[in-house]
């Protein structure tokens, strides 16, 4: 077994304890500074500024309008907005009226519609009923597919003024007070239970890691639905005063420098991004343009594992722009902490580690050989944070405990997620020099440039592709370089006469409608090219194994 912890020291800025309500520091700013500006939503036609006043004003609007459609405290309010300010007045209004929020993602056209909205009622047969707050372009949408008195559906129009005595629920400090949800596309999303004990114990201990500064400015294409973007972008923000400037995920995609422009702009110290991001803003880099990134504090690698060579990457292309080493740093987070389990500190190069990859494949440590690998570490555990290792020689599960770990899915038996009182967080890695390095999911999860899929989903759709042979499908997710990212890769067997090409073109349609996912590879094999295990199931690891050696004597 091997430990860690948090220092205890202590930050720069700090938000109050929780037992003065999850909202204190930010209503305690209202009074102060009322037309302070706290957030900036950035479009291509201009900008919202959200000061402290218009937060206020609008939670009350949306606080009033959920006691008229008689959400009593402890209600689920799921909000699907586009990037606008009622975005934000409709979860603080959720707060300010004794509600349980969560965000919520929007529809995709890359998504099977019905199949969307048939996972969402699910959710909220599951949650027992409450209130979706959506986009009047989405209303109808959500009308049609979910059952009839299942949920009362709003929209910013319902949000109007009213001349009604403020609303201001006295929250417990230990009662749930928001959800964050599993990104889990046919199954039943997950929704972590967050309280404001919690949420305060994390936002202090981080801001301490990160040695958060009251002039410090966030910058962010997170959307907030994403624990990252939730936390980092808004929940911090909301907590701390810091400022935040936020544009949206699909602008970013288009003109992914677009970024620096608004760190450059508004003077940014702060951004927060998957390992993907790297690379894409690398592979994005203009020589014939330049902005000056020196002030930038940190880009902080978060979400996915953090790779050596998307930092390396990402210095060369942007070096000339005034980045430097010092600006790269990591953290290990999730949504059942919170945010952070462990970060590096700004000012001072994220640390990494020469390590033998065999000894790794064998979940052992060993620090020399010829066959050594550069891992990136994810830092020290934040304050408040225990992190164990559960594996006799040094890797093994990563284990975490702590003030901020929360206590289980909502509505859901969570006994098995711990371990004598340890969060189990289905995460392989490994201690040293105090530094937490993580190898991977031990769980069977592909992340693809940000978003999870769990295999299983995947060859459960795959395998119910005409042609294919049930249970004789894998989902393989292995990461390129190029893209500082995982690809998907499908190796399925086939059952009748269906010709190669329309097989795969069936497969491809089947998981765009489905998930969402367009895998990068389709390879179709021969019967029994498939290995299982001793109990029957499809062997991952050895059909991972085979196909990466087929791979390198073709190439």
């Amino acid at each position: 077994m091997i430990l860690a912890s948090g220092t205890g020291q202590h930050g720069l800025v700090q938000a109050p304890p929780a037992d003065a309500g999850l909202l204190a520091p930010f209503i305690a700013r209202y009074r102060d500074a009322p037309s302070s500006v706290q957030f900036v939503l950035e479009h291509a036609d201009g900008s919202d500024v959200v000061t402290h006043a218009m937060l206020w004003e609008g939670g009350q609007r949306y606080a009033h309008l959920y006691r008229r459609r008689d959400a009593a405290p402890g209600s689920v309010v799921l909000i699907a907005l586009r990037l606008s300010p009622d975005l934000l007045y409709a979860f603080v209004g959720a707060i300010l009226a004794g509600c349980v929020p969560a965000m919520m993602p929007l529809p995709s056209t890359k998504q099977d519609p019905q199949r969307f909205w048939d996972s969402h009622d699910r959710l909220f047969r599951h949650i027992g009923g409450g209130i979706m707050v959506t986009d009047a372009a989405d209303a109808p949408g959500f009308g049609a597919a979910i059952a009839a008195g299942l949920l009362s559906i709003v929209t910013p129009a319902d949000a109007v003024p009213n001349r009604g005595d403020p609303i201001l629920w006295a929250w417990d400090p230990d009662a749930v007070c928001c959800l964050q949800h599993s990104s889990g596309t046919t199954g039943l999303k997950k929704g972590v239970t967050l309280t404001a004990r919690a949420i305060a114990g994390q936002i202090s201990s981080y801001g301490t890691a990160i040695g958060l500064r009251a002039d410090d400015v966030i910058c962010s294409w997170l959307p907030l639905y994403h624990d990252m973007g939730f936390v980092a972008t808004f929940l911090l923000p909301l907590l701390t005063g810091v400022r935040a400037v936020i544009i949206s995920p699909f602008a970013w995609l288009l003109n992914p420098l677009s970024l620096f422009d608004l760190i450059a702009d508004h003077r940014g110290t702060l951004a927060w991004l998957p390992n993907f991001a790297f690379n894409h803003l690398a592979n994005s880099a203009d020589p014939a343009r330049r902005v000056d990134l020196s002030q930038m504090r940190a880009f902080i690698n978060c979400s996915e594992p953090c790779k050596p060579s998307s930092f390396d990457r990402f210095l060369a292309a942007f070096e000339y722009w005034g980045v430097s080493v010092d600006q790269l740093q990591t953290c290990y987070a999730m949504a059942e902490t919170v945010f952070a389990v462990s970060q590096t500190r700004p000012g001072s190069p994220a640390r990494r580690c020469e390590v033998s990859a065999r000894g790794l494949r064998e979940h052992r440590l060993a620090f020399t050989g010829d066959d050594c690998i550069t891992l990136q570490g994810n830092g020290p555990p934040i304050d408040g944070m225990a992190v164990r290792i559960d594996g006799p020689d040094g890797v093994g599960e990563i284990l975490v405990r702590g003030d901020f770990v929360f206590d289980g899915y909502f509505k859901r038996d969570s006994v098995a997620s711990f371990k004598d009182g340890w969060y189990r967080t289905g995460d392989l890695g490994f201690l040293h020099e105090g530094d937490l390095y993580i190898l991977g999911r031990q769980k069977d999860l592909i992340i693809l440039l940000g978003k999870n899929f769990y295999a299983h989903e995947i060859e459960q759709a795959v395998g119910e592709v005409d042609g294919v042979k049930a249970g004789r499908v894998v989902a393989l997710g292995l990461f390129n370089d190029a893209i500082g990212s995982e690809e998907c890769h499908i190796v399925l067997e086939r059952t009748g006469i269906v010709p190669d090409r329309s097989l795969r073109l069936a497969v491809k349609s089947r998981l765009l409608d489905l998930l969402g996912l367009v895998p990068k590879k389709i390879s179709i094999v021969d019967q029994g090219w498939l290995i299982k295990s001793t109990s029957g199931k499809m062997s991952r690891a050895d059909n991972s194994e085979k196909y990466r050696l087929e791979r390198q004597e073709r190439a």
